[in-house]
């Protein structure tokens, strides 16, 4: 009786490596640095116009009224977190703008720094921001459009003047 022979080397790379249609299939893997180069720009060039907002103070309009002064956000406990669910603040029914500005009153505390802090909230617009601008990346690449000009129309979303309402106030 004859003992069996080792498959030959290019025999066994291909039986761990898949077929030629996986390979090719892995190369083109959303996965790659390369890949997702356009969204880690845009989020970057999103951002980079309105990095200045990061030590701005609060707007003299509505900020101190529903940030700085709301007592529902400076609470330790959910209380002001459940009363938001309840009933309208200062005739504003907004549970989920006012159920995130609480946590992040709730972060600005646990960090330690002088309470109210901007920059806490800044921030968190900012990275909100640059999580759209990928978000619009993708929306656009589903549509059939290359990476590059996905990006592209990302950031005409992301650089338009009407976004710094929204992202450099708090």
């Amino acid at each position: 009786m004859s003992r069996p022979t080792a498959p030959r080397f290019a025999d066994r790379r291909r039986a761990t490596i898949g077929t030629r249609e996986q390979r090719a299939n892995a190369r083109r893997s959303p996965g790659c640095v390369r890949c997702a180069a356009p969204w880690l720009i845009v989020a970057l060039l999103a951002s980079l116009p309105f990095f200045s907002a990061l030590g701005a103070q609060f707007l003299v309009y509505d900020d101190p009224m529903m940030i700085a002064e709301n007592p529902g956000l400076w609470s330790n406990y959910g209380s002001g977190l459940a009363e938001f669910w309840r009933r309208p603040f200062f005739e504003i029914y907004a549970p989920v703008t006012f159920s995130t500005l609480w946590l992040l009153a709730q972060l600005d505390a646990a960090l330690g720094l002088p309470t109210p802090d901007p920059r806490v909230f800044h921030a968190a617009s900012l990275l909100l921001h640059a999580v759209n601008a990928i978000l619009v990346v993708s929306l656009i690449h589903r549509q059939g459009v290359g990476r590059w000009a996905a990006a592209g129309g990302a950031l005409v979303f992301a650089w338009h003047p009407l976004q710094v309402e929204s992202v450099a106030w708090a």
